[in-house]
């Protein structure tokens, strides 16, 4: 994938969050809107179960940063993905998932209006558990000491510190 469409999604990312707005990609069932949304809906809800599943509920234990890290590399693939892997319809014909790279990104439906599409959750494949970290850290590796990277760590880590209440760490931008 070029480097200027990852940078954009990023910065898309860190602009909804930061906004509370939303912005749109496009994908082959149309276009998807990524809203920042509240608990229960969009990029709030999806930050804030992952943290939940990454920190709270597992046996191992998880640094906050790590999480922050790993949840917005997700986010950004996630994203990517409704742009760029086929779609595949779940049961109910108002969801679809888009697998690549070991990331799950899911889309349903919107409930008051029939043409839109909302992201609602993204997950790791569990079949492809090894491909979805191997990606995570790629990504990573890739944009970490990005600017737009650091934003979208801020952003996310924002999220976390307000519904968590808990101390977030900077991220070490120094090669």
């Amino acid at each position: 994938m070029p480097k200027d469409q990852l940078r954009d999604i990023i910065e898309d990312l860190s602009k909804t969050i930061r906004t509370n707005n939303s912005f749109v990609v496009f994908g082959d069932i149309g276009f998807v809107e990524i809203v920042f949304g509240n608990k229960k809906y969009g990029l709030r809800h999806i930050i804030h179960r992952r943290f939940e599943e990454r920190i709270q509920k597992t046996q191992v234990s998880i640094p906050v940063k790590q999480s922050i890290e790993e949840t917005a590399v997700v986010l950004i693939k996630a994203v990517d993905n409704i742009r760029t892997a086929p779609s595949k319809a779940l049961k109910s014909g108002n969801t679809w998932e888009f697998r690549k790279d070991g990331i799950v990104a899911i889309v349903r439906r919107d409930r008051t209006n029939k043409y839109r599409y909302l992201l609602t959750g993204f997950a790791d494949n569990r079949d492809k558990i090894k491909e979805a970290t191997v990606t995570i850290a790629a990504v990573n590796a890739k944009y970490r000491y990005t600017p737009e990277f650091a934003d979208l760590y801020a952003q996310v880590g924002a999220v976390i510190a307000s519904d968590f209440n808990v101390s977030v760490p900077e991220l070490d931008v120094n090669c």
